[in-house]
């Protein structure tokens, strides 16, 4: 019997409600390694996977979107501004690479975040 102000910590493992994003490498060979037979969708248009950056980087956010009915993959940068989650593509693959991408996130760091990193500015706007 269990008393009502009972002290011990529970040992269940806790349920994940929400599913977290696969994590990739930011190589060219990773992106260019994934496919629509290998990929599971489920039933959602895209799957969207985080690369494997450091977080104080100007990567940070960046992530790859594969869709299922196109399959094209789009490199999105996913930022926090105005109170809202709001997403930037910066590209298509294979049309722009991870060098190319790398150099326009930072840019855009530089040009719309402070030097706290927040940002400051909407780049779907300018």
């Amino acid at each position: 019997m269990k008393e009502k102000l009972d002290n011990t910590l529970e040992t269940t493992e806790i349920k994940q409600t929400r599913n977290k994003r696969e994590t990739i490498p930011f190589r060219d060979s990773a992106i260019s390694k994934l496919n629509r037979g290998n990929t599971e969708f489920y039933s959602k248009r895209f799957k969207e996977y985080k690369f494997d950056v450091p977080k104080g980087s100007s990567l940070k956010g960046l992530m790859l979107r594969f869709s299922f009915n196109t399959q094209t993959k789009s490199f999105v940068l996913g930022y926090w501004y105005n109170k809202r989650n709001q997403y930037y593509t910066v590209g298509t693959y294979p049309n722009i690479n991870c060098k190319d991408v790398e150099r326009i996130c930072l840019e855009l760091a530089e040009t719309h975040q402070d030097e706290r990193g927040i940002w400051i500015k909407n780049p779907n706007k300018t």
